[in-house]
Parts: structure tokens; C-alpha cells; sequence
């Protein structure tokens, strides 16, 4: 959002997951498809299941440009923009700085 408002340049908000992953931690990579709590195991999505002290769990975002017919060839260009994407991130604030007139909205609205 900071990006997208122009308050920070993009360059300055990337990090490597992995180096925000403390040591002794285990990094696991893949979806989780239940948890049990009695037992102090989570089930991932392979059916392997991993016992734990304690969890964190990172739900993630998943974009799916696809979804919206056209989207993925306009996102970024022509006034529609996405605070979603790294490659896409400044467009939103190029288009609020240049936007003369209209409305801007968004899907949800």
C-alpha cells in the first residue's frame, strides 16, 4: 500500500522469505489441509503429517489474473492497476498522481 501510494519506492520493500525465517525454524512449503490440535500435528496437503511444538502458519495470496477476462493483458497499463503484484505496484500510484476525471473504482464495487 505504501508503494502503491507513492510513499515508498518499491526497491526498498523486498526481502528473500527465507531470510526472515529465523534459525532453528523449519520452513515448510507446501499447503496445509488440517490441523489437530489434540495432537499437536498439522496435516499437509501430501497427507504427511507434521508434529509441532508451536506453528506459524502463513496463509499466502494467490493471484489469478485469469479470472477476470482481459485482466492479465491490462493490469499495469491504461489506468488499471494492482497493488498485488511487484511488477504491477506502481501503477496505482502513476494513475491517482495523472487521473484528470472519472471515477476510480474497484471489482468489488
Amino acid at each position: 500500500m505504501l508503494v502503491g501510494g507513492g510513499v515508498v519506492d518499491k526497491t526498498s520493500t523486498g526481502k528473500p522469505v527465507a531470510s526472515l525465517i529465523p534459525s532453528g525454524v523449519d520452513w515448510i512449503k507446501e499447503c496445509v489441509a488440517t490441523f489437530d490440535s489434540t495432537h499437536n500435528t498439522v496435516v499437509l496437503a501430501s497427507g504427511e503429517q507434521v508434529p509441532y511444538d508451536s506453528v506459524s502458519v502463513c496463509p499466502g495470496i494467490g493471484l489469478d489474473w485469469d479470472k477476470l477476462e482481459g485482466l492479465k493483458q491490462a493490469v499495469g497499463k491504461n489506468a488499471v492497476c494492482s497493488n498485488y503484484s511487484y511488477d504491477t505496484v506502481d501503477s496505482p500510484w502513476e494513475n491517482s498522481r495523472t487521473m484528470t476525471a472519472g471515477k476510480a473504482t474497484s471489482p468489488a464495487q
